[in-house]
């Protein structure tokens, strides 16, 4: 059974903020889900001061659309994606401002018809790759962009402590609610536990900095 799961978590604080377990199958009888309609349904708990990061499953005109509408976004995206970041990677620039068009198979009228984002080019892992926003305050140059993106770090580590050490998708049962009954117990004991735990990882961090400035003294 395809059955994807989508978790909004707040890197900073180490929170999960909102999440979903929906069916993936496709049926005509059946409602069903992939990744990008589960990020748009983030968008109720995001707001205009938050940025959220994403990596390369996720871009798409309806998910730009959608996040440029209520929040900041900085998105990782295939070198194919569009023409404009194609054109990023050919002739080398560092970023360019572009406005991409609504596809033609998008009839929802709701959507609008053009986005203005800015296109950034970057060296992540060695490689060079491409990131999408609609940050355009002059002061955030391509260094610091690498560096926001570099922040998603916190969800892949997340995700591997609920795979792994949590065993989320070991469930206890079959049924309906046994399923969502262990994916929402899961999220509810990661915030439990960043609770619990936030004063001795501030206390550790307090010791690591005297450390250093203690050696920079001597």
């Amino acid at each position: 059974i395809q059955m994807p799961y989508l978790v909004l978590y707040d890197v900073m604080n180490e929170i999960v903020v909102d999440c979903y377990l929906k069916n993936g199958v496709k049926d005509e009888n059946i409602d069903s889900y992939d990744e990008r309609r589960l990020a748009l349904m983030h968008l109720k708990e995001c707001n205009k001061g938050d940025i959220v990061i994403m990596d390369r499953g996720y871009p798409s005109y309806k998910v730009i659309e959608g996040f440029d509408k209520k929040t900041n976004f900085v998105i990782r995206i295939r070198k194919n994606s569009f023409k404009e970041a194609k054109e990023l990677f050919e002739k080398k620039e560092d970023e360019k401002i572009v406005t991409i068009k609504r596809p033609s198979n998008i009839k929802d009228k709701e959507i609008r018809e053009e986005v203005k984002v800015r296109f950034i080019r970057v060296d992540l892992e060695n490689e060079e790759e491409v990131l999408v926003s609609n940050i355009f305050d002059e002061n955030i140059k391509q260094e610091d962009f690498k560096e926001i993106y570099r922040k998603r770090w916190g969800v892949e580590t997340f995700y591997n402590l609920i795979k792994n050490r949590l065993g989320l998708e070991n469930f206890t049962g079959y049924s309906y609610d046994a399923v969502m009954q262990d994916f929402y117990i899961t999220m509810l004991l990661t915030n439990l536990e960043t609770m619990y735990t936030i004063d001795i990882k501030l206390k550790l961090k307090k010791n690591e900095e005297m450390k250093r400035l203690n050696k920079s003294i001597t």
